[in-house]
């Protein structure tokens, strides 16, 4: 017989809560139910009983330049007042901006999008421990965004890794490093070089156990190294 689970957490992703239930904004009928989505999420996350749920990004559709931003959050926060466990958010790049490229196809973070990130959201990273496990949040969009946020993240990610050595560590972020393979062209749903060799070599040397990403609406499971 296995012993038992130290926890149990649930990850979801993705929401892209709409500023109304009453969406005549996207083509595509799919998105039009978004919030009747995450009002069923919740209901299944409550009915398994988890110690924590942890979003990891895009809690809303609209972008932080958009004027309906603030009414979308307002949306989400009314349906996850009902789960009944600890919910830990992740920034997401509709919640924060998109990544800094010539590709993307909305603004890209800038202070003014993560300033209103903080308004609405609270930090862009931080870590929280539960048993002998340490989980860590980091917002991907910083990422070789070139912002004085970029460095104090990425100094707190290294020292914070060095501090929980003794520990299991989780990390929770939105874009996924690669999709296919670690050496992959950088594209719409992975984090560019340089930061991702950054990225991928820190979590070898700290021995993070397992990410958990976001962003490209479909489930698929990568190892790299002993993470």
């Amino acid at each position: 017989m296995s012993e038992s689970p130290l926890f149990r957490f649930a990850v979801i992703a993705d929401s892209h809560v709409n500023p109304s239930d009453i969406d005549e904004i996207s083509p595509f009928a799919s998105h039009r139910l978004t919030n009747t989505r995450l009002r069923h999420t919740i209901q299944a996350v409550n009915a398994a009983a988890p110690d924590f749920v942890v979003h990891v990004g895009d809690m809303v559709h609209p972008v932080p330049e958009a004027v309906s931003y603030p009414q979308a959050v307002r949306m989400f926060r009314e349906a996850t007042a009902l789960l009944q466990a600890p919910l830990h958010l992740v920034p997401g790049n509709h919640d924060t901006g998109d990544k800094c490229a010539d590709y993307v196809p909305a603004g890209s973070i800038q202070e003014a999008y993560a300033e209103r990130y903080e308004t609405h959201f609270g930090q862009h990273f931080y870590g929280f421990d539960t048993h002998d496990c340490h989980f860590i949040v980091i917002n991907t969009s910083l990422i070789n965004a070139g912002l004085e946020r970029e460095k104090a993240q990425a100094a707190w990610l290294e020292a914070d890794l060095a501090a929980h050595a003794d520990r299991r560590c989780f990390l929770m972020m939105h874009y996924p490093p690669y999709v296919a393979s670690a050496d992959e062209p950088g594209h719409y749903d992975n984090i560019d070089e340089p930061g991702r060799s950054w990225l991928l070599e820190l979590l070898a040397r700290h021995q993070v156990r397992t990410v958990f990403t976001g962003h490209v609406h479909n489930f698929f499971y990568n190892r790299n190294g002993d993470t």
